[in-house]
């Protein structure tokens, strides 16, 4: 670790910092519209056509782009071609957000040549400034992010679930723990059946089935309903949000095991979370809540839950495989909800689109990001994977704000930052926060 801080200069964490809000614009504004490409064609009127070139822009900006990018770092500088990589991004989000179909194909092509300078500048700066350790940087960068990503992706899924398909949480997120437990524990099923069941194998550790189940079903299982639940009651920007106080959780939780008070650092840290917080939830009013008292309760319980999940398993991790543990707990909890919510008898059937969806936050939401994610933080370690996590609400803030219409305020760009920063406050080497 020292001599990758050493290749970058004396703040690794705020280039850590940009290059993750970087790498959030790559993908994000290209690939968050493709599940609601019907939704698109019935609001402008596209043909079937005019959709699928709707995709293909990007695509051919690309191919035309890419090129060029390394001229144009050499003319301009890294830095200064990185700029304007967003500055087209950002263009092409404006133009593509006024009501007009004209501009909808043009931004989509403007944003298409941004991510294309992005695409190949990003991985120049990371082995210039990262020389010694290119192939662990690219790798949990891409790891981690791209589970942290999937998690946003699969909370606007869940919007649109809850917004357009007309679906409700309590049928959702039983229906979602189940098939995705099916598939990770069908999978170790096949591969090692014998360490599988050994969770449960009472006489060797009768602990080990202990820990699974606090891990299982107050970590992981609450934590999928009552995200899914602030989902419901607010927007998927928001529900990530809240669920990202988690390390201020977690940063008391080792002050308390450790019988000691917070660092000048840690209190700074505290307060940037409860500000940020703050912000979000009222807009800097003190006579009210922007979003309902029960979305507020909800979003806090999902952080308290991503602490247990993080800090209960650790001994269970060093024995087993942690896809299948998750396989394990998303099991239990989809027999659980089920058990409590029943949603055979809630009279719903889902359409196409309901049942595609169902499959993205399955896929997307639990296997791939859990596992993405899960894999990138022994590369880079815990700290750094949770200032990669904040990928997941800045995903979540703008497929919810561009393609599902939530509002998206000042105030909340505010609260976003002051939570942002703490991450990146957590994230610093131990001589930096002294």
């Amino acid at each position: 670790m020292s001599s990758v801080i050493s290749s970058t200069g004396r703040r690794p964490a705020l280039l850590i910092a940009g290059i993750l809000l970087i790498a959030t614009t790559l993908r994000v504004v290209f690939t968050g519209a493709a599940p609601l490409l019907d939704a698109i064609r019935s609001d402008y009127g596209l043909t079937t056509a005019q959709t699928g070139l709707l995709t293909t822009l990007p695509l051919l900006a690309f191919g035309l782009v890419s090129p060029l990018a390394a001229g144009v770092a050499r003319r301009f500088g890294m830095e200064r071609s990185l700029l304007l990589a967003m500055l087209l991004i950002c263009a092409g989000i404006a133009l593509r957000s006024l009501p007009s179909a004209a501009l909808l194909f043009i931004g989509t092509a403007v944003i298409g040549c941004g991510i294309a300078l992005g695409n190949v500048l990003l991985p120049g700066l990371i082995k210039r400034d990262f020389s010694q350790h290119v192939a662990r940087m690219t790798g949990a960068y891409s790891l981690t992010m791209g589970g942290a990503a999937c998690w946003g992706v699969s909370g606007c899924m869940g919007q649109y679930l809850f917004t357009r398909e007309g679906m409700d949480s309590t049928w959702l997120v039983p229906i979602r723990l189940f098939l995705a437990g099916l598939i990770l524990c069908g999978f170790f099923f096949i591969k090692d059946r014998k360490t599988l069941f050994d969770p449960w194998n009472v006489k060797k550790n009768p602990r080990n089935a202990i820990d699974l189940l606090v891990y299982g079903l107050a970590g992981v299982s609450c934590c999928q309903f009552t995200y899914f639940l602030t989902i419901q009651l607010s927007s998927a920007g928001m529900g990530t949000i809240l669920q990202d106080v988690s390390p201020v959780i977690i940063l008391l939780v080792v002050c308390i095991q450790q019988k000691r008070g917070p660092r000048v650092f840690e209190i700074f840290s505290i307060v940037l979370a409860l500000v940020g917080v703050f912000l979000i939830t009222t807009h800097g009013s003190l006579t009210g809540l922007a979003v309902s008292p029960a979305a507020l309760v909800s979003g806090i319980v999902s952080a308290c839950c991503v602490a247990i999940y993080t800090m209960w398993p650790k001994k269970l991790q060093e024995q087993y495989p942690t896809p299948m543990l998750q396989g394990w707990a998303f099991l239990m909890g989809g027999i659980m909800f089920s058990l409590i919510f029943r949603p055979w008898q809630i009279d719903y059937v889902p359409t196409a689109m309901g049942a595609f969806g169902i499959f993205t936050v399955v896929v997307l939401g639990n296997v791939l990001a859990f596992s993405l994610y899960m894999s990138g933080v022994p590369l880079i370690g815990p700290q750094k994977a949770s200032l990669y996590s904040f990928a997941e609400p800045v995903t979540a803030a703008i497929i919810s704000t561009l393609v599902l219409g939530s509002p998206f305020t000042l105030w909340d760009a505010l609260g976003f930052g002051c939570i942002f920063l703490m991450l990146v406050l957590l994230s610093l080497p131990a001589k930096q926060k002294n």
